[in-house]
């Protein structure tokens, strides 16, 4: 799969981009609920944490932060497909979002 230029620009702004953002995100019920899922996730409770990410998802699905949080969760339990699919949708969500616009 080839990413056209403006998909790499989005995922080198998720993954590496930390001068044009600030490393922490305001805290916020919905931030923090994501930090909470986060580190259930550390502490081996996978599915709690994903549940977690559904529910804030269903209530925030313009949020690619969410999405993408999900997708690594997948991709560390090695459920790729879900991983790939939460990536695409988290693209999709930052092309719709003119702060991603490249």
């Amino acid at each position: 799969m080839t990413l056209s230029s403006h998909d790499q620009h989005v995922l080198d702004s998720i993954f590496q981009d930390t001068q044009e953002r600030p490393l922490s995100l305001p805290v916020t019920e919905q931030s923090a609920e994501e930090a909470q899922a986060v580190k259930l996730f550390e502490a081996g409770a996978h599915q709690q944490a994903i549940d977690v990410l559904n529910t804030l998802i269903s209530q925030y699905p313009n949020n690619p932060s969410l999405v993408n949080n999900r997708a690594q969760m997948y991709r560390l339990q090695r459920d790729n497909q879900s991983a790939i699919q939460d990536c695409q949708h988290a693209i999709e969500l930052c092309r719709d979002d003119p702060k991603w616009a490249g």
